[in-house]
């Protein structure tokens, strides 16, 4: 579980201080928190998500990890895509536009341990 929102706050030089991340107008990545989140109701966006997601109204919640990112693509006609990226991967789902947990496609898309092999190899 997100231990704390992507950027808490910034403070750099020029005449402005940003005293919460998330009253910016034009933030980045967007820090929401839920129980689960419903990836399909999100609008196009990056987001830090505090607490537990699911692709789906009745898709199993996923606990999420410090610093996840998640890239979500929802032009609310066709499919709903989604990049989750953690600091061990980042996997893909798909679901068709109001789509059940049984109509939600996941793959790998990379892993720590396959660029190692590739990098280096197998011995």
């Amino acid at each position: 579980m997100s231990d704390m929102p992507f950027f808490t706050g910034y403070s750099g030089g020029g005449s402005h201080t940003v005293k919460n991340y998330d009253t910016l107008e034009n933030r980045p990545v967007i820090n929401i928190i839920g129980d689960p989140v419903v990836i399909s109701d999100l609008d196009t966006g990056v987001y830090n998500i505090d607490g537990t997601w699911a692709m789906t109204s009745d898709s199993a919640p996923i606990d999420t990890q410090k610093d996840d990112l998640f890239y979500v693509k929802n032009d609310g006609n066709n499919d709903v895509l989604l990049t989750w990226v953690t600091a061990g991967g980042m996997t893909s789902y798909k679901v068709a536009q109001g789509g059940t947990a049984d109509d939600v496609v996941v793959d790998s898309v990379l892993t720590a341990e396959g660029v190692a092999d590739q990098m280096l190899g197998f011995f």
